[in-house]
């Protein structure tokens, strides 16, 4: 590369010390990575040999192509490592209290008498809306709505008879499902 005048000295770097720390700054969110992207950036200047008259312009370029390798590098070790993290485990306890209650919920509505066994299945096993079960099983959205009311208030009492007033099962549904807790209670207040 042909220099036009004197090269880059530590004296001309020393100059533009602060307006590159400043740039840095303005560029990243983070004071000591500030400092290390200036360093870096007089260190690139000092080997580069460039000259002193064009040192100012180049060295804006390095700090702010710099700044940009950081983010870049940032963003990649924090995308690596969010991959590379193990989720942190649900303790067993917590684990072993919804697998039993989910199966003792599941051993009710199968223990209970036809049309309420296949309503709540298809409701709440399959995510069908009534409209749906209705169009399914061809009969009328009411007469789903009655079966579902019928075959919750069912499993209420169970609920009621285990774990005391749908107040202390609700909880334990929002707690152990994460289910909302306006769903919980709306189920709840329709089978009440």
């Amino acid at each position: 590369m042909a220099n036009s005048g004197p090269s880059v000295d530590s004296t001309t770097l020393l100059a533009h010390t602060d307006w590159m720390h400043g740039l840095a700054r303005q560029l990243v969110s983070d004071e000591n990575l500030a400092d290390d992207i200036a360093q870096e950036a007089a260190s690139i200047a000092l080997e580069s040999g460039r000259s002193a008259r064009t040192a100012k312009p180049w060295l804006q370029t390095v700090v702010r192509n710099l700044a940009r390798r950081s983010f870049r590098d940032r963003s990649r070790r924090m995308r690596r490592e969010k991959t590379a993290a193990r989720p942190e485990g649900i303790p067993v306890d917590d684990t072993v209290e919804r697998a039993e209650l989910h199966n003792q919920l599941t051993s009710w509505v199968l223990e209970l008498d036809e049309p309420y066994r296949s309503a709540l299945l298809l409701r709440f096993f399959d995510d069908s809306s009534p409209k749906e079960i209705a169009e399914r099983l061809d009969v009328p959205s009411s007469t789903v709505r009655v079966w579902l009311s019928r075959g919750l208030a069912r499993i209420r009492t169970r609920l009621d008879e285990r774990h005391g007033d749908h107040r202390a099962w609700s909880v334990l549904l929002v707690d152990v499902f994460g289910l909302d807790r306006s769903v919980v209670t709306s189920v709840a207040a329709s089978v009440a």
